[in-house]
């Protein structure tokens, strides 16, 4: 009889001093009696208290069984409220970073990029072929990647539409997801295309910049294609197999030993020989004429796709006549270097010429390689 008048007393007094209207459709807690919202479940409203959520360090919340979605607790931790998103923990005080647009797509990969979100001690990426990210591009399923603000993301298809988003991340918990970019990835490259860098040029028969410089016994040139004017070309990394001059007048002598080498290299300028060059055909006699003149490479050359092209031209001949025009163009301050001059022995080696350039005017290269 004690138990059930204490009992009654405490639920009495529960009532009294809040009082709460109990509806079939909803529940209001208050201080004034008034009906829940219509749209509520639970409407609770005062003007001089809070709403006080369950407390606990993070360790705490982490022993949570199964946290149901949308289960909400403070973290003492932190001083944060946290929410349980269905697969998460959620800072609401760690704001969501914005992801900007990709750069440096290419046909297998592209940077992703982001804004700082300020208390971010880390951050985590997704990346999909789904728009919904129903799926995850494998080893990019909330990748943790550092407290970077981009990523080079590498492995992916050509000619395939990805989708990237990011979360920020710190001890509290993580930050909901970014907005959604989509990159499109570069398209398929092709062996065996045929792309010429640069051009139309014009018909050059000067010495000093024709490659074919055969009012001279010899010589010996070099030149440099940057990186960015191949992949402008369309080249992709991969084989080149043939070189292509286009020639506005014969010349003569026909050239003996023309030999060509490429290189992969980081030098942008020449104002020596580059060592170091791979020779990829040696022709014994070479008579060009009128128009594209194709050299079949009889060794391939890899062009790695990031690193400039060296391309050298040599031949030594016993005699001279007139030089063939070849169409050039204008290109970067020394980008063109080499040397001509007569009775020289062994010109594709040779370094102490009397007659050297160094210059502007490059041949209009076309090559056979991989290319979009």
């Amino acid at each position: 009889m004690k138990n059930i008048k204490i009992k009654t007393f405490v639920l009495s007094f529960f009532w009294i001093a809040f009082p709460f209207t109990l509806l079939s459709q909803n529940v209001a807690i208050n201080e004034t009696g008034a009906p829940g919202h219509a749209s509520s479940i639970l409407d609770v409203s005062s003007t001089n208290k809070g709403f006080l959520a369950p407390r606990m360090t993070t360790a705490q919340r982490n022993a949570i069984a199964s946290p149901a979605t949308g289960l909400v607790i403070y973290n003492t931790t932190c001083n944060d409220i946290n929410y349980y998103n269905g697969s998460q923990w959620v800072s609401v005080s760690l704001s969501t970073p914005a992801a900007n647009a990709a750069t440096g797509i290419t046909p297998t990969q592209f940077t992703a990029n982001w804004l700082a979100s300020p208390l971010a001690t880390a951050y985590l990426l997704d990346v999909s072929t789904s728009p919904t990210f129903a799926t995850f591009v494998p080893g990019y399923n909330g990748l943790n990647v550092g407290n970077v603000l981009s990523f080079n993301v590498t492995g992916l298809t050509c000619g395939t539409t990805y989708y990237y988003r990011v979360r920020a991340q710190n001890a509290c918990g993580t930050s909901s997801n970014s907005n959604t970019i989509t990159v499109l990835s570069g398209a398929c490259c092709t062996a065996g295309q045929v792309r010429t860098v640069g051009g139309p040029g014009t018909a050059n028969t000067n010495s000093n910049e024709t490659p074919f410089s055969t009012f001279w016994h010899d010589t010996r040139r070099q030149y440099i294609i940057t990186a960015a004017q191949m992949t402008a070309a369309g080249f992709c990394a991969g084989n080149l197999t043939a070189i292509h001059l286009n020639v506005s007048a014969t010349g003569s002598p026909c050239m003996s030993g023309l030999t060509f080498s490429l290189k992969n290299t980081t030098s942008t300028t020449l104002t020596a020989y580059e060592a170091g060059t791979t020779t990829v055909l040696t022709v014994g006699s070479s008579c060009p004429v009128v128009g594209w003149n194709t050299f079949t490479f009889s060794t391939p050359f890899f062009w790695d796709g990031t690193s400039n092209l060296l391309v050298e031209i040599c031949f030594d001949n016993g005699s001279y006549s007139a030089n063939y025009g070849v169409f050039c163009e204008t290109v970067g301050a020394n980008m063109a270097y080499g040397g001509y001059n007569d009775g020289v022995t062994g010109a594709c080696t040779y370094n102490a010429w009397t007659l050297f350039i160094s210059n502007n005017i490059r041949p209009v290269f076309r090559f056979t390689g991989t290319a979009i």
